[in-house]
């Protein structure tokens, strides 16, 4: 969901949920998600805060991954 507000800095500010226990696909979906919310806004630049996804090392490279992918596809 998009939204316009203040929020520590920001004035824009895309929230993507990923349900309760989300897997790469889910990852790489919701990727997709972000990057046509920010095309259909003409964003050329953004920042993605990935904490919190999971607190495994391992499962973290690969949703990065399947993040990066979204963004391509």
């Amino acid at each position: 969901a998009y939204r316009h507000l203040k929020f520590e800095g920001y004035t824009h500010v895309v929230i993507c949920g990923l349900g309760s226990d989300p897997d790469p696909e889910v990852v790489r979906q919701a990727a997709g998600s972000v990057f046509h919310a920010l095309s259909a806004h003409k964003w050329t630049a953004a920042e993605v805060e990935f904490d919190s996804v999971t607190t495994s090392k391992k499962t973290a490279s690969h949703f990065l991954r399947a993040f990066t992918e979204g963004l391509i596809l």
